[in-house]
């Protein structure tokens, strides 16, 4: 049996992504392909891989020795790459980043040990003024990726999918909402808002509410501070609307409660977003691998009540 370079890389996107749709969109394949080639190698192993899940795929213990020579071939190859292509990376190469919130900077601690062990010759920028203004800041040659769920088709930038997730209306477990099965946009009209950004720049406000018409009573805005807003919404204060992810903690501690927003739910896809003349390079492509396997998994099952 003889693993191919392909292989390697098929099961470490599906372990970091879990699905092979979501996989499929990181290897440039279909669907129906990267599944003809998960099955080639699994009969060439003699063994699956992965189980077959509802929604997820689970990594076997034969799937878990595969992952480990990925990581460390994948990774080698790398380095290798970066080595022979120093010409390109001779000396300090900025890689200057901004996210739509401020939430997904605690991705970060886990990701930059790792890509500068890879890429010791870049230096991560963090330009947090950007935050209000991702497409036109990319545009311009201000900024080299932004992580961000609005992005609208620019001929001069690509996106690439990073992972789903869900907002829920995070509030005080007394409040009127705490055991609706979920709250209408409507009827936020009468609550008021805890805002991580001012009125104008917030994501919650131009999206979720002036999108579908609603304008709150009030709004507490600028709070930049997650833990400040939460603070806020234990209290009896006001009410937020959050990631699922970022109420993790809080909804274990039972000092908040999650209610979906809408019967449906109000889901978004995080992407990163770069300049199409930075498409490709290396260093690059190996930041959204690493953001995209340290990011929040949209299966996380979290109590919302």
């Amino acid at each position: 049996m003889d693993l191919e370079i392909r292989h390697l890389k098929l099961v470490a996107a599906i372990a970091a992504h879990g699905t092979l749709t979501r996989a499929g969109d990181v290897l440039h394949l279909s669907q129906s392909a990267l599944s003809h080639q998960l099955r080639d190698l699994e009969e060439r192993v003699g063994k699956p891989l992965f189980v077959r899940g509802k929604r997820l795929m689970t990594i076997t213990p034969a799937g878990e020795r595969v992952l480990a020579a990925a990581r460390s071939v994948l990774a080698t190859l790398d380095g290798t790459t970066a080595a022979l292509r120093s010409n390109d990376l001779a000396g300090p190469v900025p890689l200057r980043i901004a996210t739509e919130c401020n939430t997904c900077y605690h991705w970060l601690p886990a990701v930059l040990p790792v890509f500068r062990e890879r890429f010791p010759n870049v230096e991560i920028r963090l330009e947090l003024p950007a935050s209000s203004r991702l497409l036109s800041s990319l545009a311009d040659d201000e900024l080299d990726l932004a992580v961000m769920t609005s992005f609208q088709r620019d001929r001069r930038l690509t996106a690439r999918p990073l992972f789903d997730d869900e907002l829920l209306v995070a509030v005080h477990p007394g409040h009127r909402f705490a055991r609706k099965p979920y709250v209408a946009v409507s009827e936020l009209r009468d609550e008021t808002i805890v805002l991580h950004a001012a009125v104008e720049h917030s994501n919650v406000m131009r999206r979720v509410l002036l999108a579908n018409g609603v304008y709150p009573k009030h709004t507490i805005a600028h709070v930049q501070l997650t833990e400040a807003i939460l603070a806020l919404v234990s209290a009896g204060v006001g009410v937020a609307v959050l990631a699922r992810w970022v109420l993790h903690r809080y909804l274990d501690a039972g000092t908040v409660r999650g209610v979906r927003l809408t019967a449906k739910g109000f889901h978004r896809r995080w992407q990163a977003v770069v300049p199409k003349r930075l498409a490709g390079k290396d260093y690059i492509d190996e930041f959204c691998r690493l953001l995209a396997a340290h990011a929040p998994k949209a299966s996380l099952k979290l109590r919302t009540r």
